[in-house]
């Protein structure tokens, strides 16, 4: 018997749902609450809960299977969620079982001690009290998702990145490595322009301490207290009609009087460090772990697309307590 298919049109990109799940289900997961498996949680009777929705291999996977599912990957957001986002977990659920049932057929097991320091890390990640408990249904949903994460991790081992790769990388994209020019900017924050202006007459030819020592002395900003020093910036990251006064500074150079509706501001610009490229020899391991990441996401992808082609699964959408919606995306 060939495989059975309930999603016509589905295109490998859509397989890349599964690496959103399974990297990314640790930060939204929840530890077990009181209202869990009621019907709030999912609004759903036992008999719905125990309808078959996804069969893989023989295998049956029910709305309580899928319910456990989506509440460990969302947490309490869960209640929220409207059809499409459903329909996309629903995606990612039969994604993720399928990939679960090849680790199964492939040997790949779990010690005790992976699966216990598993859920400890999950507690400690959620910030929930490592004495509490997960329910029967999150766990196992935990220890299948670390199950297909260790086969996948075997899988994809063999999976390296050449050193010239690595070079190829940085030269076609030597922007991205481009550290921005930087400047240290100080102030002096005055609540009076005629204040600001005679300030800013008796510190010409000023010295950086002169600058400073008036700074702790006159100034109301929140860094009086540092000497004035508001602290390092790049192009951008300062407001607009501020950083059009500043910029143009030379290094030691103090700003005219600068209105504006924290004040009027008397700048200095202490220093300046020009935009630098960062090394090939710095950037080597981002890189490497970039494009590795990239190849084994395509390769699990393809991996999980043939494995769509050969088991025998078919899911059943129309049991789903609200209305699937079918992924168009090519």
């Amino acid at each position: 018997m060939k495989k059975m298919r309930a999603f016509p049109g589905r295109s490998a990109a859509a397989a890349g749902a599964v690496l959103i799940v399974l990297g990314a289900f640790l930060p939204g997961c929840r530890a077990s609450d009181p209202t869990a498996g009621k019907p709030e949680s999912g609004g759903m009777d036992e008999k719905t809960r125990g309808k078959t929705v996804l069969e893989i291999s023989g295998k049956n996977y029910t709305n309580g299977d899928f319910d456990a599912f989506v509440r460990t990957s969302v947490g309490s957001g869960a209640v929220e969620l409207l059809p499409p986002a459903l329909s996309r977990l629903f995606d990612g659920f039969c994604d993720e079982k399928i990939l679960l049932s090849q680790a199964l057929a492939s040997g790949a097991v779990l010690t005790d001690g992976e699966r216990a320091g598993h859920l400890q890390r999950l507690r400690a990640a959620t910030g929930a009290d490592p004495a509490s408990e997960f329910s029967a249904a999150e766990e196992s949903v935990f220890s299948d998702r670390l199950l297909t994460e260790k086969y996948l991790a075997g899988w994809t081992k063999a999976i390296a990145v050449e050193d010239g790769e690595v070079a190829a990388y940085y030269e076609a994209h030597k922007s991205d490595f481009l550290l921005p020019e930087k400047v240290q900017v100080s102030q002096i924050l005055l609540d009076s322009e005629g204040k600001a202006s005679t300030i800013r007459e008796r510190l010409r030819g000023a010295t950086e301490d002169d600058f400073r020592a008036v700074a702790r002395r006159e100034s109301t900003g929140p860094e009086a207290a540092k000497g004035g020093i508001m602290g390092v910036f790049s192009p951008g990251q300062l407001p607009q009609e501020l950083e059009s006064f500043i910029l143009p500074l030379g290094e030691g150079e103090i700003s005219r009087v600068v209105g504006s509706t924290y004040g009027f501001h008397i700048f200095r610009l202490d220093k300046r460090t020009d935009a630098t490229l960062v090394t090939l020899a710095d950037a080597s391991a981002g890189i490497r772990a970039r494009l590795l990441d990239e190849r084994s996401r395509r390769a699990v992808a393809g991996h999980l697309d043939d494995l769509k082609r050969t088991l025998e699964w078919r899911a059943i959408p129309e049991r789903l307590p609200f209305a699937y919606q079918r992924n168009e995306q090519p």
